[in-house]
């Protein structure tokens, strides 16, 4: 694991090193971004490269400094974790099952909601 240094460096070195080691690109919302694109009191020019890849590290680099705190990232780490493990359950899981388990919800607040209505009148 190495270190990622933000402060003090070129926007074009620092969007090229999240690139090359690999960070997932996520395109913002299109009319969002326009809106906090036009917003903005940032005058420095960019490639239409730069601009792409600004955009799509955003979640990275838009990121208040409260966020980094070892608290927030253990809790990421954390939620990550559990999310794996739904992911894994998922995955083991049948279709046919997941259905099955779908409907018994679907059928279990069908009848909360007739109890419902049939206390009101």
């Amino acid at each position: 694991k190495g270190e990622l240094v933000v402060s003090n460096r070129k926007r074009t070195e620092l969007l090229g090193e999240l690139s090359e080691r690999g960070y997932d690109l996520y395109p913002r919302d299109e009319k969002k971004a326009e809106a906090e694109d036009d917003n903005s009191d940032d005058e420095v020019e960019e490639s239409a490269t730069d601009a792409e890849l600004a955009k799509g590290y955003e979640y990275l680099l838009g990121m208040k400094i409260w966020s980094l705190t070892f608290e927030r990232a253990e809790e990421l780490r954390r939620q990550r974790a559990e999310k794996a493990g739904e992911v894994d359950t998922l995955e083991g899981t049948s279709p046919e099952s997941i259905w099955l388990t779908d409907l018994d919800v679907i059928d279990e607040v069908l009848n909360e909601r007739d109890a419902d209505i049939a206390s009101d009148m």
